[in-house]
């Protein structure tokens, strides 16, 4: 398909940078998401790209051609948008060939492509329902069709199935990554679902104030986010203030297995993930005792909120479904992985067992 290439990239709206210098390379047939909160550029990165907004700086090239000088209906790209903008007057196979008859193409082709099209987002036979006769799924899916039928080489995705209930989100996140393999099109797919980014992409552009915070495999992001912004952001995290006392890193009065060497410069905080922990019924002396405030059961897990007996504050604590813990339990939990924030730096990451790396 394509490369993308964003250099120095800046979109302004008055005193405010949606984005800012940004930077980005996206290989051919990746699949790349661009992860954030409201407000952190995101959705403006992917306008710019398709030609909905002009950016105030910077360049867009794709196969290292710039496109700044064309308008959205002239660049090799198709958007697909968080609502289904079908026409409503227009049936399913309408709607599908509207981009291709403005781009005049025989009534043959654009017969075989709408087929084709209709075929791939699984939707044969539907081509006389009017948009009113389908359910918010099936429009989201005649909405990729008609992306696909113009044969962009950048796929862009805007959020496309926020409004949709959970487990249709699941199915068709299954499907989209199926299209997306089976294509090889390159995609740039805007979420603020961190459970979709981590599933659906290749690599994951963190996003924060209009910059990418951290660009990285969803693995590797997950198992080692760099920045505090980002161990928050991504997944559960427990984020715990600490102080050295001596060469001992503590949380409260708790001390931490293994810490590594100490910078008494610097204001740590802790962050463990509610699976990195153990968890024990029984006393334990190298453990921080504690008690469950609160149980929830997830299914195949449960997630307790414990209070540890001499730490500062709560944290989240996951166990496993066969041990039978409850509201009000003492239990003794353990850290067996962690990682240590100060400043700036990268974080130093401990495993139980282990000297600390990275």
């Amino acid at each position: 398909m394509a490369t993308l290439s964003l250099h120095g990239l800046t979109k302004r709206f008055g005193s405010v940078a949606a984005v800012r210098e940004i930077d980005l390379e996206v290989q051919d047939g990746e699949f790349l998401c661009l992860l954030g909160p409201s407000g952190c550029g995101k959705t403006t990165a992917l306008r710019l790209i398709a030609g909905f907004e002009v950016p105030g700086g910077g360049d867009i090239r794709i196969e290292d051609e710039s496109i700044l000088g064309l308008g959205p209906s002239q660049r090799p790209t198709a958007m697909v948008f968080q609502q289904y903008t079908l026409w409503p007057h227009m049936t399913v196979f309408q709607n599908i060939a509207y981009g291709l008859r403005l781009r005049r193409q025989g009534r043959e082709e654009v017969q075989r492509k709408v087929t084709a099209g209709l075929e791939l987002v699984n939707l044969p036979g539907y081509e006389e329902r009017y948009p009113t006769q389908l359910s918010g799924g099936q429009q989201q899916r005649v909405s990729l069709a008609r992306a696909l039928v113009l044969e962009p080489k950048i796929l862009l995705l805007d959020e496309p199935f926020s409004s949709l209930d959970a487990a249709l989100r699941l199915r068709l996140r299954e499907e989209l990554l199926r299209i997306q393999r089976r294509l090889r099109i390159t995609t740039i797919f805007v979420t603020h679902d961190q459970e979709e980014a981590l599933s659906l992409a290749d690599r994951i552009a963190l996003m924060r104030g209009g910059q990418i915070e951290q660009l990285d495999a969803p693995s590797r992001m997950y198992a080692w986010p760099r920045t505090l912004f980002a161990a928050e952001f991504i997944g559960a995290m427990n984020l715990l203030p600490a102080r050295w006392n001596g060469p001992q890193l503590q949380v409260g009065t708790l001390s931490l297995p293994q810490t590594p060497a100490a910078r008494h410069d610097m204001e740590p905080t802790v962050a463990i993930r509610p699976e990195d922990f153990d968890i024990s019924l029984e006393s334990d002396g190298d453990g921080w005792p504690g008690v469950v405030e609160q149980a929830m059961d997830m299914g195949h897990y449960r997630k307790l909120l414990v209070t540890p007996a001499k730490a500062p504050s709560s944290f989240t604590v996951y166990a496993a479904k066969s041990l039978p813990v409850k509201e009000g339990v003492a239990v003794s939990v353990q850290p067996v992985r962690y990682l240590i924030y100060a400043g700036d730096e990268a974080p130093q990451e401990v495993t139980l067992g282990n000297d600390s790396s990275n």
